[in-house]
């Protein structure tokens, strides 16, 4: 293999690089920008009921049925309202969905 053959190598490796970092950044400019401007930022403290709602949600998710699967002392309309976002929560993270069930309530 020459010398030419080998530089086309070496840009592609390089691009392929900057490329990456590009992304890197922008997800976690992205990600920092999502955590300081969600209620309660770094430190945040989302209250008892919005964790019970969202967790009820997600073992909707996953087949068990409130009353009988699971105590639930609310009536089930929160937890049917914030099934979409546990199904995210499922596809992406918990903490995910539960940021943007919160951003919807808000």
């Amino acid at each position: 293999m020459t010398a030419t053959e080998r530089a086309p190598a070496r840009q592609r490796t390089s691009s392929l690089f900057l490329g990456e970092t590009a992304v890197f950044a922008v997800a976690f400019v992205a990600r920092i920008c999502l955590v300081l401007t969600s209620p309660g930022g770094f430190g945040g403290n989302y209250g008892y009921d919005a964790s019970v709602y969202y967790s009820a949600a997600d073992a909707l998710t996953f087949g068990r049925l409130p009353y009988r699967d699971f105590v639930m002392l609310h009536p089930p309309g929160a937890m049917l309202a914030l099934t979409p976002f546990a199904l995210l929560g499922r596809i992406t993270s918990d903490h995910a969905g539960f940021l943007k069930s919160l951003a919807k309530a808000a």
